[in-house]
């Protein structure tokens, strides 16, 4: 019998076409997800001819941007490309995640039963296989992120997560922010929301949406009935260029949702600049350009 509502997924590519390609291969085969739409973010002319070469179903479309516009705005753009398609559920899924049709399906039927979920993800796993705390966390405090600035702070958990003996006992957790790498969407609560805040290129794109998301009356949480792994293939540490990246994102997320006082900004502004100088000196140290 034929599924009445169709399930779209989105999948961005930046240099990074082997991986898309072998996921996307995969994908098409689940009879749960309709569509498939791959955005590529302006990646290197190869990059881009192996997606255009390489034999795909009709179920799967690819689009390219003229730049790179980064994790919002390009995830934005294959959502826009689904508004047509009728989907009632919608998948983020990056090049780097291992997923199965059930660990997808269980997602799908976890929104069916609760009409409240706009946004729920299954259990995050590592490379080797150890659920990832970072599946799920509460919002951080503006202690935190002023925390985040600082190497100590950093080597703390900072992030609230909602992953623990307990709540592993759970058949759902309900959180605020559910990990990027894998999400899954009711598209009208999604498209309501706005969908992804675009004045941010990288980073707390976990937390604007699910303050979007909560802000018009839908729930997050994680599934623990099924998993998927994140086979993240990036140092642990980042580059000055990226932390600075991820310090104005963060700026800019507790601006916007989280009602920022002038006295915060400051405190938050002294705590960057040290940051950021701390930062270059390991970095130099390290060698790390």
């Amino acid at each position: 019998m034929e599924r009445i509502n169709r399930v779209g997924a989105v999948v961005l590519n930046y240099n990074d076409s082997h991986r898309v390609i072998e996921l996307v291969d995969k994908l098409e085969s689940y009879s749960c997800l309709d569509k498939i739409v791959i955005v590529d973010n302006d990646s290197d002319n190869n990059q881009i001819q192996l997606l255009k070469s390489h034999s795909f179903s009709d179920k799967v479309k690819v689009i390219r941007s003229s730049k790179n516009i980064g994790f919002a705005s390009g995830h934005n753009l294959g959502f826009k490309e689904l508004e047509n398609e009728g989907v009632k559920y919608v998948f983020v899924i990056n090049s780097d995640v291992i997923v199965s049709e059930d660990a997808l399906e269980d997602s799908i039927d976890a929104m069916e039963k609760d009409k409240n979920l706009g946004l729920v993800s299954p259990l995050m796993l590592d490379k080797k296989g150890k659920i990832d705390k970072l599946s799920g966390w509460n919002y951080p405090t503006f202690g935190q992120c002023v925390q985040y600035c600082f190497w100590i702070g950093r080597r703390f958990n900072y992030t609230n997560s909602v992953i623990n003996s307990d709540t592993l006992s759970m058949k759902k957790i309900n959180c605020d922010c559910v990990r990027g790498s894998l999400q899954c969407f009711r598209f009208d609560a999604l498209k309501q929301a706005g969908y992804y805040d675009q004045h941010t290129f990288l980073y707390y794109e976990e937390n604007i949406i699910s303050k979007r998301i909560k802000k018009i009356g839908y729930s997050v949480a994680i599934i623990t009935s099924s998993n998927y792994i994140h086979n993240h293939l990036a140092g642990a540490r980042i580059n000055t260029g990226r932390f600075k990246m991820s310090l104005n994102s963060m700026n800019y997320y507790l601006k916007t949702y989280c009602d920022m006082t002038p006295y915060q900004e400051k405190i938050l502004k002294v705590s960057e600049k040290i940051g950021i100088l701390e930062h270059r000196l390991i970095d130099k140290a390290l060698k790390i350009s």
